[in-house]
């Protein structure tokens, strides 16, 4: 599947999932920001299908909604619960920090499995 497209498509889950979920627990932007930790402008963004994300909000949606990224980004249908406290700016860095390196260990164990050497994962993430 062609790369730009495989985006658009999660972006699209994302963005519908948001809408509903938000629909569903009755939050309006302001209210669920304020949880998130998300701006309103960002929320809107995502909503309307923005093309580029911020790791970072991405984690943040993720700790608001108390599901894993792929599920964050794929599962339709599902209506998790929201948190009902702010998140706070230390847990929001933990979060990050251990996502980063489970996703940093994931392309290690694909590229051994694949035999895939740094420069040509490099040239190809170049070329995106």
């Amino acid at each position: 599947m062609d790369f730009n497209v495989e985006c658009e498509t999660l972006l699209n889950v994302l963005a519908k999932n948001l809408t509903a979920w938000l629909e569903v627990h009755k939050l309006s932007n302001r209210a669920f920001a304020r949880i998130s930790k998300l701006s309103e402008s960002s929320i809107r963004s995502i909503k309307k299908g923005q093309k580029n994300i911020e790791f970072a909000s991405l984690v943040k949606l993720r700790l608001s909604f108390n599901l894993n990224t792929v599920a964050l980004l794929t599962k339709t249908k599902i209506v998790p619960e929201i948190i009902s406290t702010p998140l706070t700016d230390s847990i929001i860095k933990e979060n990050i920090i251990a996502e980063q390196e489970r996703i940093g260990k994931s392309i290690l164990n694909v590229m051994k499995e694949k035999n895939i050497r740094p420069e040509k994962l490099r040239a190809c993430l170049n070329f995106i």
